[in-house]
């Protein structure tokens, strides 16, 4: 396959993304186990205060303007996020606790009895295919490994079993997650970080909660939109770095909701990629690595869904057939049978490789 102008294809290259951290599912391990070392990136005599920001803002440049306001039409804010009381009450009514084992469920309540630290990220909406969202959503380090052949981020992110990885940030943070319950609407995971840095004299270590929820909706000309939120508590063993948590907490917070749309943004990227410009996806699959060999198979196999199916409605779209449209998917990508695993896919899924064809 032909690549063709891979950066404009996406414009991934040509907006703000800074995932010099993790997807929506690890926020919390180092934003619990770094936000230290964040405050003391943005001002060295302390914690920035929001008037940093504000002046930051104020002094950015117009093309920096141009990609901020790019980034607000691709990614749409529908509700801020908060760390209200009522927020947090809400919250806990919300947890699937009762879906969870005896075992799961002792643990996670723990997390909510200590956590003394509390978000709920903005509501977001953003254009994205379903297959495409829960295939990053059940497979996370795929998007590492993506993010890391695209020289976004160092992340490593490594798969134990079928629920649970090994995560290090590549700065002294490493931690472990571990998907407790998921579906297509909603995902909770208990992520436990530790920081180290010969600069301190401890590890700081921390212990959090997330909870997910995804709507999908269909639209008329057949693209879809996905509109998710996300809700974490975080528990630290030290008095003392619980209280420093929340000193610093009004920046702490604009770090871990710029995260989240940043990720979001990068789902709605990659949707549109594999509708619009596959052979960048291909070529950007080659580079993937510290995952399964099965995971580049399963990208290509979705890449190629998705293409055939953006051909498809743009030729419905103008009254013409798509019967043009020759791409035996099932014959390049075999489908991967699944053994019942709780819902969640699994580690290793066996499959052969083809080079990847659709219609030009």
């Amino acid at each position: 396959m032909t690549v063709r102008n891979r950066k404009a294809a996406t414009g991934v290259s040509r907006m703000p993304i800074r995932i010099g951290t993790v997807p929506v599912t690890l926020a919390v391990v180092l934003i619990a186990g770094g936000f230290h070392r964040a405050a003391a990136d943005d001002n060295p005599f302390g914690s920035p205060t929001r008037k940093n920001i504000e002046q930051s803002q104020r002094e950015e440049t117009p093309s920096k303007k141009a990609q901020r306001i790019e980034f607000n039409k691709r990614v749409r804010v529908l509700k801020k996020g908060m760390s209200s009381r009522a927020s947090r009450r809400a919250a806990l009514g919300l947890m699937p606790l009762d879906k969870l084992k005896d075992s799961q469920q002792e643990r996670a309540v723990a997390i909510l009895r200590s956590a003394s630290m509390f978000r709920e990220l903005p509501l977001l909406e953003c254009d994205v295919e379903p297959e495409v969202y829960n295939y990053f959503a059940r497979q996370p380090d795929a998007a590492v490994s993506i993010w890391r052949a695209m020289k976004i981020s160092v992340f490593q992110m490594s798969q134990t079993d079928p629920t649970s990885y090994d995560v290090n940030s590549g700065d002294g943070t490493t931690g472990k997650v571990e998907v407790l319950y998921q579906t297509d609407e909603e995902c909770l995971v208990i992520c436990t970080g530790l920081f180290k840095n010969p600069l301190i004299l401890k590890p700081i270590s921390a212990t959090g909660l997330f909870h997910l929820q995804t709507t999908m909706k269909r639209r008329k000309d057949g693209t879809s939109v996905a509109t998710h939120q996300g809700r974490m508590f975080v528990a630290f063993p030290s008095q003392a770095v619980s209280t420093v948590a929340k000193v610093i907490s009004p920046i702490s917070n604009v770090i871990i909701d710029r995260n989240f749309r940043e990720v979001s943004l990068f789902l709605h990227m990659m949707s549109m990629a594999m509708q619009r410009q596959p052979g960048w996806v291909e070529h950007i699959s080659k580079k993937m690595d510290g995952v399964p060999a099965e995971r580049r198979v399963e990208l290509l196999r979705l890449t190629a869904e998705m293409y055939v199916d953006a051909r498809k409605r743009k030729l419905a779209a103008t009254g013409q057939p798509a019967d043009d449209i020759d791409v035996d998917i099932d014959t390049l990508f075999p489908r991967i049978v699944e053994p019942k695993n709780e819902g969640r896919k699994p580690t290793t899924p066996r499959v052969v490789s083809k080079p990847m064809r659709t219609a030009n």
